[in-house]
C-alpha cells in the first residue's frame, strides 16, 4: 500500500472541496499558483475542465491517478 504525506493528502483534499463547492473552481485559490489550465480552459465543458484539472493536479502530485478521473471517486478518496 502506497504511504502518502500528509500534505499530498490535504491537498487532494483541498482539490476536491473546491470541486464538491463549483463545477469550475479557481485552482489557484484553492492550491497556490502555478495552478491554471491554460487559455482555453473557457472553451472546455465542464467535464473537460474537470478531467484537465485532474491531470494536472496528479503531474504536479507526481502520483498517476493519485486523484481518480470521476468527481464520485475523487470526493470518496478525499473524504469529502
Amino acid at each position: 500500500m502506497n504511504q502518502y504525506s500528509a500534505a499530498q493528502i490535504e491537498a487532494r483534499r483541498r482539490f476536491a472541496r473546491a470541486f464538491r463547492r463549483e463545477n469550475r473552481p479557481d485552482l489557484t485559490h484553492v492550491l497556490g499558483n502555478g495552478w491554471s489550465l491554460g487559455q482555453d480552459m473557457r472553451r472546455m465543458t465542464d467535464q473537460q475542465y474537470f478531467e484537465k484539472a485532474v491531470q494536472l493536479f496528479n503531474g504536479r502530485i507526481g502520483i498517476a491517478r493519485f486523484a481518480p478521473s470521476t468527481k464520485q471517486d475523487l470526493f470518496r478518496a478525499a473524504g469529502v
